[in-house]
């Protein structure tokens, strides 16, 4: 995918501008080809370190956590399908101007990452949880980027937040703990590379949203669109998460292939 960025990134100008969603002009083309556009070296740059690190992270914590197949159809729905439906809604408001960036769907992939970390700590550390309960780190994640995006006078309740978000979720996990539990969350921490990833992946997934939700909306000679950001990370999140409700990938081994 950075190869086809940056390929496109190379284009003309011109052959670029036909590739752009305009609000008022919208095709079935442009609302695809949109998402692959970027017309400055930092926004191209932004999107490709972003797009390698969730990315290679999203896949690693579900190959460890025994979900390389949920990953790889997330990966074909994300890329293939999503470019439409950020398109969509973005239409819905009849905006000025015009769309483009691979930031929306970045955004999906963190937004796959708290089901991600939840089959590590489930399959791997034995802890008494399972990609269900990944609402309630989803529910951190969305209250650190309204942290992020809005101003000061905003920020000390959304940081309570977070917290009490954070005390709800590790409490319940604690509450279910057994003695087999802890011996598996020991042989997995003494295991080489487990704790250094789930640390990374939650490391990430609490910091991107000050990336993607900044405060700042001037960037890249454009307009921040956070609220593609916030639909990308939305449907990242509960497309997958409704996919695993209803047992879409019951089939799939949860051991490690």
């Amino acid at each position: 995918m950075p190869a086809v960025l940056t390929l496109v990134y190379m284009f003309p100008p011109s052959a670029k501008l036909a590739l752009v969603l305009e609000y008022s002009k919208p095709t079935v083309l442009t609302a695809f080809t949109s998402h692959f556009v970027h017309f400055t070296p930092t926004h191209l740059f932004v999107n490709v370190v972003g797009y390698v690190l969730v990315v290679t992270l999203g896949y690693l914590l579900a190959l460890t956590g025994g979900r390389r197949r949920q990953f790889f159809t997330v990966f074909v729905t994300f890329v293939l399908v999503f470019p439409f439906g950020l398109s969509g809604l973005n239409l819905l408001w009849e905006w000025p101007g015009v769309g483009f960036g691979f930031s929306g769907v970045v955004m999906a992939f963190v937004g796959y990452l708290p089901l991600a970390l939840l089959s590590v700590l489930g399959n791997q550390f034995g802890l008494p949880v399972d990609q269900r309960q990944s609402n309630w780190l989803f529910l951190i994640v969305v209250t650190i980027a309204a942290f992020a995006a809005l101003s000061a006078p905003q920020t000390v309740p959304l940081a309570t937040i977070a917290a009490a978000f954070t005390a709800v979720f590790v409490w319940r996990v604690v509450r279910e703990l057994e003695d087999s539990s802890l011996t598996q969350a020991r042989r997995t921490v003494a295991t080489a590379g487990n704790v250094e990833l789930t640390i990374l992946g939650a490391g990430v997934l609490l910091i991107y949203p000050f990336v993607a939700f900044s405060s700042d909306l001037l960037a890249g000679g454009g307009i921040l669109n956070v609220y593609t950001h916030g639909l990308g990370l939305s449907f990242g999140y509960f497309v997958t998460y409704i996919a695993v409700l209803g047992g879409l990938f019951d089939a799939e081994s949860v051991l490690p292939d």
